[in-house]
């Protein structure tokens, strides 16, 4: 594959610069939204699973609707999903490979979690960042200076630090526990003790995992009372960051390696996403869902999460098309520092040393990763040359 057709589309500077500010801040929110609703009685308390599908499914009527504007024409609208989707099964194939692969990455995330401690969780983890950086190296044939690589491991450990819970910080009490196994459908009922309040609620397999740790950036959970095995633990790690790194570079290379549109190819992806999350509604809440209903416990803060989950979605993809997925890291990086700051003032979290810095290593590595790229190797031969010149013309 070439440079040319891997190469960013022309947009300006400042474009990328609002895409990746507005997803930034998204995130942020949707952080701080998504923990207030979590902090809600178990009684009442949603279905996060059904919230990631109901996403999908916004996400799906989004991107139709920006690809009926691009289209401009219900004929033409109506010939792009013809060949695009209805008539392209490998495409479809194609672009549901980082559903599935995001699907494994969760599961072996939490499996990771239920056997390592929750401070060599926070550190290993991390790797995901210089591990995206190493698969856009390898499968997009770009190539990082050392600044920039510098940069990425620096933004590495400025997470770790953000994220970093101290052992005695955190109490667990966990009132029944079941065997550990993704497929298993029974809950983990937990209690959190924090600093600031006191949160009580049920951790399903995968799903509700995927949205409480990754997307709070919180680590509340240890499992102290189950039988860990470090082993298995280091090697789900390892499936996580290889999955992470992987899934999303492959969506990037899909994206930029064809002229097909960006909604087209979210079309394809989403499609593919609904299917999974309705297949995990079904193992992890199935019986719960038609006892109590699929919009058990929705409050207009719920609805609200949702929709800032698929608005995120959506600049993720764009920031991906015209960036790329480190930067995506970089943003990631910020929205927690921005998540984290806003629980100060809402939640009463205490900022500690550990946490100021991380974000000032968070703000360093973001500054030195987008500082410009210098090609020594020209400048050495433009020089090279002037001097040849020079000794040609006093001979």
């Amino acid at each position: 594959m070439n440079e040319a057709t891997m190469a960013n589309e022309n947009v300006s500077v400042i474009f990328k610069v609002y895409c990746l500010t507005v997803m930034t801040l998204v995130a942020a929110t949707y952080t701080v939204a998504l923990r207030y609703t979590r902090t809600i009685s178990t009684e009442e308390l949603y279905f996060s699973t059904t919230a990631v599908c109901i996403a999908e499914v916004i996400k799906l009527v989004l991107s139709l609707g920006m690809l009926t504007k691009e289209t401009a024409s219900l004929i033409k609208l109506k010939a792009t999903l013809q060949e695009h989707i209805f008539c392209s099964p490998k495409e479809l194939l194609k672009l549901s490979v980082p559903s599935v692969v995001y699907a494994v990455q969760n599961n072996m995330a939490f499996i990771a979690l239920s056997n390592l401690d929750v401070a060599v969780y926070q550190v290993t983890y991390q790797l995901k960042i210089p591990c995206t950086a190493l698969c856009t190296v390898l499968m997009l044939n770009r190539s990082l200076n050392r600044l920039q690589w510098f940069s990425v491991f620096m933004l590495c450990g400025g997470v770790t630090l953000v994220q970093w819970k101290p052992a005695e910080a955190t109490k667990v009490q966990v009132g029944r526990h079941v065997t550990l196994s993704w497929l298993l459908s029974k809950p983990l009922l937990i209690s959190c003790d924090t600093t600031s309040s006191k949160l009580t609620f049920i951790l399903k397999i995968s799903l509700i995992y995927k949205l409480y740790h990754l997307f709070c950036s919180s680590s509340l959970i240890l499992f102290s009372q189950i039988e860990q095995n470090p082993v298995i633990g280091f090697i789900a790690i390892a499936v996580a960051v290889l999955c992470s790194g992987f899934a999303g570079v492959y969506f990037e290379k899909v994206l930029k390696s064809s002229e097909t549109s960006l909604w087209v190819r979210n079309i394809q992806m989403y499609l593919s996403g609904i299917v999974i999350t309705l297949i995990g509604v079904y193992m992890t809440d199935g019986e719960r869902v038609m006892e109590k209903g699929f919009f058990f416990g929705y409050t207009p803060w719920v609805f609200f999460v949702v929709f800032l989950a698929s608005v995120g979605g959506l600049y993720t993809s764009v920031v991906v098309k015209y960036t790329d997925n480190i930067m995506k890291g970089f943003s990631a990086a910020a929205a927690i520092v921005l998540s984290m700051v806003a629980s100060v003032i809402l939640f009463g979290l205490q900022i500690t040393m550990t946490f100021a810095s991380g974000a000032f290593f968070v703000c360093i590595s973001i500054y030195l990763y987008g500082l410009p790229k210098q090609d020594t190797s020209r400048l050495t031969w433009k020089d090279t040359n002037l001097e040849d010149k020079q000794k040609l013309i006093s001979v």
